[in-house]
């Protein structure tokens, strides 16, 4: 009967242990997105005019789409709203280059 109560003790400490962990993690606020992709390019909120501030589902996982312009510029970031890790980043300038180097290409159109 004691092995029984503590196989059960044990049980109940793996699972509301694991529940604990899972608990834990939050997903980043929209503030908390703006500032990574801010971060990330050096400019002030105050610097920017944001044109698209979105929480998405993208390959399974929730993703902040941030986009916004700053003289001249265009930067556009998806960022994993539980780790905060930049999954994906494209600046684009208004003479056509793109800094997005996937597009290989865009290095000729001046």
């Amino acid at each position: 009967m004691k092995k029984l109560i503590a196989g059960l003790a044990a049980i109940m400490i793996l699972v509301c242990g694991c529940t604990a962990v899972f608990a834990e993690q939050k997903t980043l606020t929209r503030e908390e997105a703006i500032q990574v992709a801010l971060n990330q390019v050096n400019l002030k909120e105050e610097a920017v005019t944001f044109t698209k501030i979105e929480m998405d589902r993208d390959d399974g996982r929730q993703v902040w789409e941030i986009e916004f312009l700053s003289a001249g510029v265009e930067y556009e970031f998806d960022i994993d709203a539980r780790t905060g890790r930049i999954l994906d980043m494209d600046i684009s300038r208004r003479h056509g280059y793109d800094s997005d180097w996937d597009d290989w290409d865009d290095i000729f159109d001046f």
